[in-house]
């Protein structure tokens, strides 16, 4: 099998079509809503969860069996079903419209697979094994789920507010590179961990005035 090319995509105002009503398409759904999606359902039934969002307008639901015309002008493209032919079916009319599609659970149907995934905030880290173990990856993700902690989230909108001050402050770009690195690999990120916030905050201070970056507008967040 050919390596998967990793790559996050936006998804945020993008039609996507996800074909069953399962507990695994509720759950596929979820994750696309959740990343600004706008999701099609086709499936005869649905689960309480997706009647719920249908009802709410959050999803677009039609009842029924997979049609070819489901992938009109649709980005993306999920498929979530134990039906073989009805996987077979999507994937044949996904590749003749030029649709990504991903089957659950098949890998050879896909043209793109969804890694495990921990998130802290704009953070994202992803893991995959190419669909040899989802099992080996989910331990993974545990791992790493222990080793990345809620500070990252926290560290990282601290970074996101100071980096423009930074760019407007600093003309020379390798200087830039050098603050922000001297940044990432402060004592901040272990002292916001520790539930230390204020010490982190005259941390990242003390760095940006030695280097003469004025950033009173990075102390309005979550840092405090």
């Amino acid at each position: 099998m050919n390596p998967y090319y990793p790559v996050f995509i936006k998804v945020a105002d993008k039609a996507i079509l996800v074909v069953g009503g399962g507990k695994v398409a509720e759950r596929k759904v979820h994750a696309l809503l959740e990343h600004g999606g706008r999701v099609t359902v086709v499936s005869p039934d649905l689960t309480p969860g997706l009647q719920e969002w249908a009802a709410q307008g959050r999803i677009n639901w039609r009842p029924g069996c997979f049609a070819p015309a489901d992938l009109d002008d649709v980005r993306l493209a999920v498929c979530a079903t134990n039906d073989e032919a009805v996987n077979g079916q999507v994937a044949g009319e996904a590749n003749l419209r030029g649709v990504w599609l991903n089957v659950v659970d098949k890998p050879d149907l896909c043209d793109f697979i969804v890694p495990s995934a921990v998130r802290r905030g704009d953070l994202t880290i992803a893991i995959s094994t190419a669909g040899s173990s989802p099992s080996l990856a989910k331990k993974i993700r545990h791992q790493l789920e222990a080793d990345f902690g809620p500070e990252y989230a926290l560290f990282l909108a601290l970074l996101k507010r100071v980096r423009p001050c930074i760019q407007r402050d600093i003309a020379v770009e390798s200087k830039r590179m050098e603050i922000l690195s001297e940044l990432a690999h402060s004592s901040a990120l272990i002292l916001m961990g520790a539930g230390r916030m204020e010490e982190a905050g005259l941390e990242v201070r003390q760095i940006l005035d030695r280097h003469g970056v004025s950033c009173p507008e990075a102390w309005d967040g979550p840092e405090k």
